[in-house]
């Protein structure tokens, strides 16, 4: 069972929808926000594909102002509920049950941090999620200028160098990779 790696609600247990087989592991996440640490104080997390909850929730502990929750399963969107009210940060988090890309769409706001952990591209054939958010142009309109794009993926699906986003990091973990985009502006 995953779990808040620091801050507020260090060490506070995660529950995870039935329907999500694959939560960000605590390794990955603790090594993630160990890169992204200068980014997180005071930002507005966005936090796609939710699942659980726990990249937007660890935003949270680690002191982020806000964080909106995106995931379009119902039961999930009730886990994330749960874990924001146990882990007592529920008057910073809202929950939003809709597809990541119905979201984008109709969204108006502006975010310091968004995080995308789609469904895995494992082999010719299966929907590319993360080639299709970075074609999303509203992906762009929700990331604040100095924002960040942090993606995690399959270590073995294909690396996306699409216009108008610059890739800044890559780290592999295990059978996973974290992406960080930003806006590369001409």
């Amino acid at each position: 069972m995953p779990r808040i790696i620091a801050g507020d609600a260090k060490r506070i247990s995660l529950k995870v929808p039935q329907k999500v087989s694959r939560p960000t592991a605590d390794r990955v996440r603790e090594n993630l926000f160990n890169l992204i640490y200068d980014l997180v104080q005071e930002s507005l997390v966005l936090d796609l594909f939710a699942g659980s909850g726990a990249l937007g929730l660890e935003s949270l502990s680690r002191g982020a102002k806000r964080a909106v929750f995106v995931e379009g399963d119902r039961q999930a969107c009730r886990v994330i509920q749960e874990n924001c009210v146990n882990t007592r940060l529920n008057a910073y988090s809202q929950v939003i049950q809709t597809s990541a890309y119905d979201f984008l769409h109709k969204n108006r706001e502006t975010f310091d941090l968004i995080f995308a952990d789609p469904p895995y591209w494992k082999e010719e054939g299966h929907e590319d999620h993360v080639l299709k958010l970075l074609t999303t142009p509203k992906l762009q309109e929700s990331l604040s200028d100095e924002g960040y794009l942090v993606i995690e993926q399959f270590d073995k699906a294909p690396i996306h160098q699409v216009e108008g986003w610059k890739l800044i990091e890559e780290r592999k973990y295990g059978s996973c990779r974290i992406l960080l985009y930003q806006i590369e502006f001409i």
